[in-house]
């Protein structure tokens, strides 16, 4: 299948955008406007790729704080619809509120990347697939195919040790007992008084014992 044809169809297999709206009780700008949002904070313990949601702060007019590692700070150095923190700041929770403080302080530099966070270009489906397919072509004409062939395909034994792989062995037949249930209070109870009954404490018991309690504890001995 062609480039064009994969981008056309994954555009085409897409749900409309009104499917992704039903989905919230407010557009986002709505939402940002209501809560007086004023910037978007992203303190990622991890790096993030792409984020539809900076694209979806950006589109709503919102600029954002973003940490110094994945693809974030690319996007934000790009545009200038932000700002990036800094190896210091992103560790340290402390730093991040005076920075995000220091930023609201400043309503004209938040005006500024607010404007431009609302001029970002954002590319559509289709331009994202042919975008995608030109990366893998490209990749795979600069590749060295006949040196990727003469690669040696992975033991499998090196792929279950990466894995942590533990082969699970049955266990003997003898350890396979079914575990018994311990006896209820009530059945405890017509044990031990079926252990006494030739006593003379036993007999005393039974005499004094309501029938009612006598039936049911020989119901437990059955």
């Amino acid at each position: 299948m062609a480039a064009v044809d994969v981008a056309e169809s994954v555009e085409v297999a897409l749900p409309p955008a009104a499917a992704y709206d039903a989905l919230l009780p407010l557009p986002l700008p709505d939402l940002f406007a209501h809560y007086r949002v004023a910037l978007v904070l992203y303190p990622s313990a991890g790096p993030e790729t792409f984020s539809y949601t900076l694209t979806e702060a950006w589109a709503a007019g919102r600029p954002a704080l973003v940490p110094p590692i994945g693809a974030l700070p690319e996007r934000v150095r790009d545009s200038g619809a932000g700002w990036v923190m800094s190896e210091r700041d992103w560790r340290d929770d402390s730093l991040i509120l005076e920075r995000l403080s220091a930023l609201l302080d400043a309503p004209s530099d938040l005006a500024a990347a607010a404007t431009r966070a609302r001029e970002v270009t954002h590319a559509t489906n289709t331009q994202m697939a042919h975008d995608t397919l030109a990366l893998y072509e490209s990749a795979l004409a600069r590749a060295d195919l006949h040196a990727m062939r003469a690669l040696e395909p992975l033991e499998p034994a090196r792929l279950r040790y990466a894995l942590h792989y533990v082969p699970w062995v049955p266990p003997p037949p003898d350890v396979e007992r079914a575990v018994q249930a311990p006896p209820r209070l009530l059945e405890r109870i017509a044990l031990a008084a079926a252990r006494r009954r030739n006593t003379t404490a036993g007999r005393l018991l039974y005499r004094l014992a309501p029938n009612a309690v006598v039936s049911a504890l020989r119901s437990r001995l059955k």
